[in-house]
């Protein structure tokens, strides 16, 4: 299952867990050895195994025994900064930093935006 780890139970007696999945909410009971595992994935998204109890209309799992349960990458944003850097910008302390090229030839420019706002 794949699902976001939500909540976690970690007394001795209890060791669950919930997984939110796109279908619902899932129960979960894990073991003392995944214990430090879970605690790490909490408020993740998690690719959990385990067997599965069903409901008595076998269509729904009441609750899963997770036998593992791990994190599921997910692509990591660059900073602006790094962003800034790669493409070689930098802020704008002021407006007369900005230079502007002249357009030769403005009637044409303003024609060939008039004609593409017809045209969509």
């Amino acid at each position: 299952m794949v699902g976001r780890l939500q909540m976690g139970d970690f007394s001795p007696a209890s060791l669950l867990c919930r997984i939110d999945t796109y279908a619902g909410s899932i129960q979960c009971g894990f073991g003392a050895e995944l214990r430090d595992t879970v605690l790490d994935c909490m408020d993740e998204l998690v690719m959990a195994h385990g067997v599965a109890e069903l409901q008595p209309d076998e269509s729904t799992i009441r609750v899963l025994r997770i036998s593992e349960i791990s994190p599921v990458g997910h692509p990591t944003t660059p900073s602006l900064d790094r962003l800034a850097a790669e493409q070689m910008v930098a802020p704008v302390d002021s407006i007369s930093d900005l230079s502007i090229e002249p357009i030769d030839d403005f009637d044409s420019f303003l024609a060939a935006i008039s004609s593409a706002r017809e045209d969509g």
